[in-house]
Protein backbone atom coordinates (compact mmCIF):
# COMPACT_ATOMS: atom_id res chain seq x y z
CA UNK A 1 0.00 0.00 0.00
CA UNK A 2 1.51 3.12 -0.71
CA UNK A 3 0.17 6.76 0.86
CA UNK A 4 0.35 9.99 -1.37
CA UNK A 5 -1.31 13.12 -1.10
CA UNK A 6 -4.14 13.46 -3.19
CA UNK A 7 -4.51 15.84 -6.31
CA UNK A 8 -7.17 17.16 -8.80
CA UNK A 9 -7.28 14.22 -10.76
CA UNK A 10 -8.09 12.06 -7.81
CA UNK A 11 -11.38 14.19 -7.09
CA UNK A 12 -13.72 11.45 -9.27
CA UNK A 13 -12.35 8.59 -7.38
CA UNK A 14 -12.44 10.22 -4.05
CA UNK A 15 -15.97 11.23 -4.39
CA UNK A 16 -16.94 7.83 -5.31
CA UNK A 17 -15.43 6.45 -2.47
CA UNK A 18 -16.80 8.74 0.34
CA UNK A 19 -20.17 8.07 -1.88
CA UNK A 20 -19.28 4.40 -0.90
CA UNK A 21 -18.82 4.83 2.56
CA UNK A 22 -21.62 7.21 3.66
CA UNK A 23 -24.05 4.50 1.63
CA UNK A 24 -22.62 1.96 3.92
CA UNK A 25 -22.65 3.49 6.98
CA UNK A 26 -26.47 4.28 6.08
CA UNK A 27 -26.82 0.82 5.40
CA UNK A 28 -25.34 -0.32 8.74
CA UNK A 29 -27.94 2.26 10.59
CA UNK A 30 -24.73 5.22 11.59
CA UNK A 31 -25.95 8.37 10.56
CA UNK A 32 -23.14 9.81 10.26
CA UNK A 33 -22.30 11.28 7.01
CA UNK A 34 -25.09 12.94 4.52
CA UNK A 35 -25.10 14.68 1.27
CA UNK A 36 -24.75 17.69 2.37
CA UNK A 37 -21.15 16.51 4.43
CA UNK A 38 -18.39 16.10 3.28
CA UNK A 39 -19.23 17.24 -0.29
CA UNK A 40 -17.37 17.95 -3.49
CA UNK A 41 -16.48 21.24 -2.56
CA UNK A 42 -15.20 20.07 1.08
CA UNK A 43 -13.13 17.39 -0.87
CA UNK A 44 -12.09 19.45 -3.98
CA UNK A 45 -10.46 22.61 -0.65
CA UNK A 46 -8.55 19.49 1.09
CA UNK A 47 -7.12 18.84 -2.49
CA UNK A 48 -5.89 22.34 -3.53
CA UNK A 49 -4.80 22.74 0.45
CA UNK A 50 -2.21 19.88 -0.18
CA UNK A 51 -4.18 17.93 3.18
CA UNK A 52 -5.97 15.07 1.79
CA UNK A 53 -3.79 12.18 1.74
CA UNK A 54 -5.16 8.93 -0.53
CA UNK A 55 -4.35 4.97 0.37
CA UNK A 56 -3.34 3.21 -3.05
CA UNK A 57 -2.99 -0.49 -3.44
CA UNK A 58 -2.60 -1.86 -7.04
CA UNK A 59 -3.80 1.33 -8.42
CA UNK A 60 -7.11 1.10 -6.33
CA UNK A 61 -7.77 4.09 -3.93
CA UNK A 62 -8.65 2.07 -0.93
CA UNK A 63 -9.16 4.72 1.80
CA UNK A 64 -8.46 8.86 2.07
CA UNK A 65 -7.64 11.10 5.30
CA UNK A 66 -7.29 14.62 5.77
CA UNK A 67 -4.77 16.18 7.81
CA UNK A 68 -4.21 19.75 9.35
CA UNK A 69 -4.89 22.05 11.98
CA UNK A 70 -8.00 23.12 11.63
CA UNK A 71 -9.92 22.95 15.07
CA UNK A 72 -13.74 22.76 14.96
CA UNK A 73 -15.51 25.35 17.22
CA UNK A 74 -16.88 22.69 18.86
CA UNK A 75 -13.27 22.27 20.03
CA UNK A 76 -13.18 25.27 21.85
CA UNK A 77 -15.12 23.59 24.56
CA UNK A 78 -13.22 20.86 25.08
CA UNK A 79 -10.71 20.22 28.02
CA UNK A 80 -7.85 19.15 25.85
CA UNK A 81 -4.98 17.15 27.90
CA UNK A 82 -2.35 17.82 25.31
CA UNK A 83 -1.04 21.54 24.00
CA UNK A 84 -1.02 22.43 20.45
CA UNK A 85 0.11 22.87 18.20
CA UNK A 86 -2.00 19.63 17.30
CA UNK A 87 -2.67 17.52 13.97
CA UNK A 88 -6.31 17.27 13.48
CA UNK A 89 -7.95 14.29 11.95
CA UNK A 90 -10.83 14.68 9.25
CA UNK A 91 -12.91 12.35 7.06
CA UNK A 92 -10.74 9.37 7.47
CA UNK A 93 -12.17 6.46 4.95
CA UNK A 94 -11.57 3.11 3.80
CA UNK A 95 -13.30 1.33 0.82
CA UNK A 96 -16.38 -0.83 2.81
CA UNK A 97 -14.89 -3.71 0.42
CA UNK A 98 -11.23 -3.32 2.52
CA UNK A 99 -12.65 -2.08 5.86
CA UNK A 100 -10.87 -4.26 8.44
CA UNK A 101 -7.39 -5.52 6.96
CA UNK A 102 -5.23 -2.80 8.47
CA UNK A 103 -5.79 0.38 5.66
CA UNK A 104 -7.50 2.59 8.30
CA UNK A 105 -4.80 1.89 11.26
CA UNK A 106 -2.19 2.28 8.58
CA UNK A 107 -3.63 5.70 7.70
CA UNK A 108 -3.70 6.45 11.12
CA UNK A 109 0.39 5.22 11.61
CA UNK A 110 0.96 7.49 8.82
CA UNK A 111 -0.82 10.33 10.19
CA UNK A 112 0.94 10.10 13.91
CA UNK A 113 4.31 9.96 11.66
CA UNK A 114 3.02 13.19 9.74
CA UNK A 115 2.37 14.44 13.10
CA UNK A 116 6.08 13.92 14.77
CA UNK A 117 7.57 15.06 11.17
CA UNK A 118 5.67 18.18 11.62
CA UNK A 119 6.74 18.45 15.81
CA UNK A 120 2.79 18.62 16.69
CA UNK A 121 2.48 17.64 20.26
CA UNK A 122 -0.36 15.42 20.00
CA UNK A 123 -3.18 14.75 17.27
CA UNK A 124 -6.80 14.97 17.72
CA UNK A 125 -10.37 14.10 15.98
CA UNK A 126 -13.78 13.87 16.71
CA UNK A 127 -15.93 10.58 16.28
CA UNK A 128 -19.71 9.91 16.04
CA UNK A 129 -20.42 8.20 18.91
CA UNK A 130 -22.89 6.21 16.74
CA UNK A 131 -19.99 4.68 14.91
CA UNK A 132 -18.57 1.64 17.24
CA UNK A 133 -16.03 0.55 14.71
CA UNK A 134 -14.37 3.90 14.55
CA UNK A 135 -14.41 4.38 18.19
CA UNK A 136 -13.18 1.10 18.92
CA UNK A 137 -10.16 2.00 16.18
CA UNK A 138 -8.94 4.82 17.73
CA UNK A 139 -9.38 3.59 21.22
CA UNK A 140 -7.06 0.47 20.22
CA UNK A 141 -4.59 3.39 18.53
CA UNK A 142 -4.46 4.55 21.94
CA UNK A 143 -6.38 7.53 21.50
CA UNK A 144 -8.58 8.79 25.02
CA UNK A 145 -11.25 10.80 24.72
CA UNK A 146 -11.03 14.10 26.03
CA UNK A 147 -14.80 15.68 25.79
CA UNK A 148 -18.14 15.45 23.46
CA UNK A 149 -20.19 17.73 21.84
CA UNK A 150 -23.89 17.43 19.64
CA UNK A 151 -25.02 18.35 16.38
CA UNK A 152 -28.87 18.78 16.48
CA UNK A 153 -29.42 16.98 13.44
CA UNK A 154 -27.56 13.67 14.63
CA UNK A 155 -28.88 11.66 16.95
CA UNK A 156 -25.40 10.95 19.15
CA UNK A 157 -22.67 13.15 20.21
CA UNK A 158 -19.62 13.50 18.75
CA UNK A 159 -16.63 12.37 20.60
CA UNK A 160 -13.23 14.58 20.86
CA UNK A 161 -10.13 11.95 20.93
CA UNK A 162 -6.39 13.16 21.48
CA UNK A 163 -2.76 11.50 21.91
CA UNK A 164 -0.07 12.44 22.80
CA UNK A 165 2.90 11.84 19.64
Amino acid sequence: MRILKANITDLQDISALITACRLFLINAGVHQWDEAYPDSGIICRDISQGELYIAMIAGELVGGVTLNQNEDPEYSQIPWRYSTPALVIHRLCVSPSRQGHGIGSALMAFAEEHARAARHSSIRLDVYSGNPIAVNLYKHLGYSTAGQFTFPSREHPFYCMEKCI
